[in-house]
């Protein structure tokens, strides 16, 4: 039986459409007799989809994947422009990169914290930030996205460590840049603070990585079967990274 997606009305919010390691999808049924299928990035980083509103939804997805190379080549291309533009600069309306995501800078604070002593706000929607802060702005955000990062790994540690059955002897948040984590002869996982710009799957894939060599201290064979026991598509992910090497907005 064939899924109909249904014609978008006035009243109704944008569908939406996530396929794994691909960002949130904008669905737009085009309306008459609009006949073609197409893929667009906006000004702000989000996709949509526009197509015949009396499409079967497996088709519009099967047009998806055929186009996840192009996508992710433009979306990287996006978010080096975002980072280049204005690189330490902060306005109104930078994208902010976020799990994965971009997500829009607002140089004010949301009605409920404009009475408290807010500085740097995120709502799940937006990033706000008092425009007289715009000068520590950088700073904020480097703490901001420490303890954002602690708050992603620390669960995922402590769930495939039981899985996994291994301990670490210590955990760091570093600041490298070169590498999202590593495993020191001494089992201290390290990872870096920036590993908060990547999607929940891709954390989760280099949490187990790094656990894997606490057992393997190599990319042996093994290495990778204890991997593919916890993450089944590890490739993917692997090829995911080597494909978005770019870093965030700081």
């Amino acid at each position: 039986m064939h899924s109909i997606v249904p014609q978008a009305t006035k009243t109704m919010k944008p569908a939406t459409l996530n396929l794994e390691g691909l960002p949130e999808i904008t669905l737009i049924p085009s309306r008459g007799r609009h006949k073609t299928i197409s893929l667009r990035i906006h000004d702000n980083g989000r996709v949509a989809l526009r197509f015949p509103a009396r499409m079967d939804i497996r088709h519009a997805i099967g047009f998806i994947r055929s186009k996840t190379k192009w996508l992710e080549k433009k979306l990287t291309a996006f978010r080096l422009a975002s980072q280049t533009q204005e690189a330490k600069g902060f306005f109104e309306g930078k994208p902010i990169l976020y799990l994965g995501r971009l997500f829009p800078l607002c140089l004010d604070l949301p009605q409920q914290e404009k009475d408290g002593a807010g500085q740097l706000v995120f709502t799940g929607e937006k990033f706000f930030l008092p425009a007289r802060l715009k000068d520590t702005a950088e700073r904020l955000f480097l703490c901001w996205y420490k303890k954002a990062a602690s708050n992603l790994l620390m669960p995922a540690i402590k769930h495939y460590s039981a899985m996994m059955r291994v301990v670490p002897e210590n955990i760091r948040i570093s600041s490298a840049r070169s590498r999202w984590g590593s495993c020191s002869s001494r089992d201290t996982l390290s990872f870096s603070w920036r590993i908060a710009f990547l999607p929940q799957d891709i954390i989760d894939y280099i949490v187990v990585h790094e656990l894997a060599h606490l057992t393997h201290k190599n990319h042996s064979r093994a290495f990778w079967d204890t991997v593919g026991n916890f993450i089944g598509d590890y490739w993917t992910k692997n090829k995911w990274l080597r494909n978005h090497r770019a870093c965030g907005p700081i």
